[in-house]
């Protein structure tokens, strides 16, 4: 593990200016892709998983193409990008696969100490994503399609792993359901920081078409959004870890009377970042969060502490003699 300063304004995704008394211990980031066959154990799930420098994973599952079902996931992350995608299809014929879960996952963390005591914020970037479920008139409600995106940044001190029980300094979640009948579409983002404006990703405005081929395609969809959080007061020496972990994910829930249906055409998609093969085509360059340190007097130690107090104490004491002399 190597310790360097940083006096440069980018590296590795992370924007830090050049005198800002923090210094970057170590670096993570992580690619995972999983698909899981009609439930999620140990001998239905696929996985590939990368945690290089610049980590990427994709991963496929179907037969022949065009195969009657089919999914495809992928993530990535590297310097100055982060995305993940994920797509379930079914077309018309059979048989029909029963994906329960497609996902591509991408994380990127940063270990930090401050070398000199200071307020820390953070600044982060979420590029734009979106869920779409698409479904047919053949099957109706028999065959629901699923789609979700996820966006945390997490935060703990003293510098430690990632934990889905550590703090959330931001989450949004965006979760999709929808068949031929109806839909629903549930969007959730919070900020441990109540002055972070999270309204924009709270949005219900959704694209609802029907085609002339009896499809119905449902599509909700995000601006890129970035903003601001106080991660408080640092004393020199302090260490603090923050990862930024992306997460899209669709399902199928096409059973009907325990037996799969035969396929028709539906689609299920979400996407953070997208281009869908992270692996090859180009990625929107974006920093994924920066720090501002905010230099503040230091807490006098103890023995200094106490000192000044005795000094203090002696100031109030000659002052009074003083007033009794005139």
């Amino acid at each position: 593990m190597v310790a360097r300063l940083f006096v440069v304004t980018t590296f590795l995704g992370i924007a830090l200016p050049a005198r800002c008394a923090l210094l970057t211990l170590e670096t993570r980031q992580l690619a995972d892709a999983e698909i899981c066959v009609n439930i999620c154990s140990p001998g239905s799930l696929v996985r590939n998983s990368s945690t290089n420098s610049t980590a990427h994973s994709n991963n496929f599952n179907g037969g022949p193409n065009p195969a009657p079902s089919e999914a495809r996931t992928a993530a990535r992350t590297g310097s100055m990008e982060i995305a993940a995608n994920a797509t379930v299809r079914h077309r018309n014929g059979g048989p029909f696969t029963n994906y329960a879960k497609v996902s591509g996952e991408a994380r990127f963390e940063i270990d930090i100490v401050a070398i000199a005591a200071g307020a820390v914020y953070l600044d982060f970037n979420l590029p734009p994503g979106f869920v779409e479920v698409e479904s047919n008139a053949e099957i109706r409600d028999f065959a629901t399609m699923a789609a979700r995106v996820v966006a945390e940044i997490q935060f703990c001190t003293p510098a430690c792993s990632y934990d889905s029980f550590n703090p959330l300094l931001f989450q949004m979640v965006s979760y999709l359901e929808g068949n031929w009948v109806s839909y629903s579409l549930a969007n959730n983002a919070n900020s441990a920081d109540p002055s972070l404006d999270v309204s924009p990703l709270q949005h219900t405005n959704v694209s609802d078409v029907f085609s002339q081929n009896f499809i119905r395609t449902i599509t909700w969809q995000y601006d890129a959004f970035s903003g601001r959080i106080f991660l408080g007061n640092f004393a020199a020496g302090q260490t603090f870890t923050v990862s930024y972990r992306m997460t899209a994910e669709t399902a199928n829930r096409a059973i009907f009377g325990g037996q799969s249906l035969p396929a028709f055409q539906t689609w299920a998609a979400a996407a953070i970042n997208d281009p869908f093969f992270l692996s090859t085509d180009p990625l929107p360059q974006r920093d994924l969060f920066s720090f501002t340190f905010v230099p503040i007097e230091e807490i006098p130690e103890p023995a200094t502490a106490g000192l000044m107090a005795l000094g203090a104490g002696l100031l109030v004491l000659l002052g009074r003699r003083g007033a009794k002399r005139l």
